[in-house]
């Protein structure tokens, strides 16, 4: 049986150097849920002036593969390609295409800079502070390649690949031994990863785990990387999972519900708090409305201490009662707050789907509805300073329902979606669309010169704007039902699909050359997250319960 995703969502993480897109899978093998949170693969974008690869060669075919990193370079103009899965097996290899040249999709200059120490799919990429490293953590590692669904080989937890003298290496971490986690949430705070409970999960014949109550700390400061399983006694948490976690400015990581021991839902009011100062855990009884217990809900953390946290489900994936909820952290104890005019022009009960903040606006997407039993192809927009519902129905062309896209926010203000499928993983009509957002309300517009000469029909494929061009690549064919190797060009200034590649011109000013690509993909991704697909119907997520929900 062929591999096909079933689960896509992202988590971005930013910083003033680098911006790091985690983007999360769950495939289906048979009828079988093989694997859980992480499986997919994640984006890197970093800008580096240290960068340096050496011992290159230049690899003209290479083979299509899904569950990649991808890591895009604006110094250097690279988009790395790091491992996946290809011919469904794991896959060893560090590609990167040459940005800063022309080149022909018919006959791509790939580059392999050399292979990487392990078989690897869905690891996390990590850019370090001075670009001068990437960090490839955890995920499921093999050091076999016919390895894909089990026996998977954690002897190693972190590789650290040199970017000045192009080596893959094992950084040499002293400390506490930390057992593989899933289900959980990392926390930066000043160069220090803070990984609280979460499940371990090394066999997927048995589905065996544990969940877990600790707190461990990587530091990555220093040439000599440390984990440390903090040794706390005192007001300890029960063993916690999939749950949510935001960090206030005074070092203060907030926890809000999730599952605890024997699957059961932590209690809303039941506030997990840690100080990353003093390594203390304290608890608060939050107090106002009361609030249902969920998980597979999200939350975003506003710049006047609020946490405003919307939908998710009970254990048996039905709507919990009071979709949105305020958690004011300037009040002690702090305070629920169910705002009476969220409830006008409310969203349905969602679960499974996406929330960011831009500007004021807490912008929902995708995920399951429950009380229409269907995906949700809506946009929700929630004004986090009126408290109130946003909505709006897009005119234009007739753009089909679909997952698994990919897409583009433009200067200009239009959003490029392409590619895509059904719930059967069936070609969508309509490959490709344009969202004006310019207009009021949104309209949408299908540019009939997009049709000639178009791409075939893709999912799971990744989609990057370089100055005017859109770059489609990997992701798995329907048309000719194999995984795709090529990258497709979209000429976004005249809406054609071209063949050849031209650099920008060398009289393209520095800070737009360095700028430009961060701030479109970066704008893109916050103001919609429209690539990151649909997350959760029943089925998938009654899986995700089935395995992982209870203990």
């Amino acid at each position: 049986m062929v591999n096909t995703p079933k689960l896509f969502g992202i988590v971005l993480i930013s910083g003033t150097q680098s911006l790091l897109l985690i983007v999360f899978d769950k495939i289906n093998h048979g009828d079988r849920i093989i694997d859980i949170i992480g499986r997919f693969g994640s984006i890197a974008i970093v800008s580096s002036s240290h960068n340096c690869l050496s011992r290159i060669f230049l690899c003209s075919t290479i083979n299509g593969r899904h569950s990649c990193r991808d890591v895009f370079e604006s110094f250097h103009d690279r988009l790395l390609i790091i491992g996946g899965i290809k011919d469904y097996i794991y896959s060893s290899e560090l590609i990167y295409l040459d940005l800063s040249k022309s080149f022909n999709n018919t006959n791509l200059p790939w580059n392999l800079i050399g292979g990487l120490p392990i078989y690897t799919c869905s690891s996390t990429a990590i850019v370090s502070y001075d670009n001068s490293n990437i960090f490839l953590i955890g995920g499921y590692m093999s050091y076999n390649s016919t390895t894909i669904n089990n026996n998977y080989d954690f002897s190693y937890r972190v590789y650290r690949y040199k970017n000045l003298t192009s080596e893959w290496t094992t950084p040499s971490i002293k400390g506490d031994s930390i057992p593989i986690r899933q289900q959980m949430t990392g926390v930066i705070n000043l160069g220090t990863i803070y990984i609280f409970g979460g499940v371990n999960i090394t066999n997927y014949t048995t589905l065996t785990k544990k969940r877990y109550n600790e707190m461990n700390t990587l530091y990555t400061y220093s040439t000599t990387m440390t984990w440390k399983k903090l040794n706390i006694t005192n007001n300890l948490p029960p063993p916690s999972s999939d749950y949510s976690a935001s960090i206030l400015p005074n070092g203060i990581i907030i926890y809000i519900g999730g599952q605890e021991e024997n699957g059961t839902l932590t209690k809303m009011n039941n506030i997990k708090l840690f100080d990353t100062n003093e390594h203390e855990w304290s608890h608060m009884n939050a107090t106002g409305d009361s609030v249902d217990a969920r998980w597979l809900f999200a939350s975003v953390l506003t710049s006047d201490g609020n946490i405003t946290i919307f939908g998710g489900c009970t254990l048996n994936l039905t709507s919990v009662s009071t979709k949105l909820a305020v958690l004011n952290t300037n009040k002690y104890p702090y305070e629920w707050s169910i705002p009476s005019s969220s409830k006008a022009n409310s969203s349905p009960s969602l679960y499974g789907h996406t929330a960011n903040l831009y500007y004021k606006y807490m912008i929902i997407t995708f995920g399951y509805d429950i009380d229409n039993a269907m995906y949700n192809s809506k946009i929700k927009l929630f004004d986090t300073n009126e408290h109130e519902w946003s909505h709006m129905n897009a005119t234009g062309d007739s753009v089909d329902a679909r997952w698994l896209f990919a897409s583009v926010l433009t200067s200009d203000g239009n959003i490029t979606i392409f590619g895509g499928c059904t719930l059967n993983l069936t070609s969508v009509s309509t490959k490709l669309a344009v969202l004006n957002t310019n207009k009021y309300p949104y309209e949408w517009s299908i540019p009939s010169s997009s049709k000639a000469n178009s791409s075939p029909s893709l999912y799971g494929h990744t989609a990057n704007l370089y100055y005017k061009y859109m770059i489609i690549t990997f992701g798995y064919d329907i048309d000719n039902a194999m995984y795709n190797s090529k990258v497709y060009l979209y000429c976004m200034t005249n809406d054609t699909w071209v063949s050849h590649f031209d650099p920008p011109s060398a009289s393209t000013s520095t800070s737009t050359s360095s700028l430009s690509p961060i701030l479109s993909v970066l704008i893109g991704i916050v103001v919609l997250i429209v690539g990151c697909g649909l997350l959760g119907i029943a089925r998938p997520f009654q899986s995700l319960h089935n395995c992982f929900g209870g203990s």
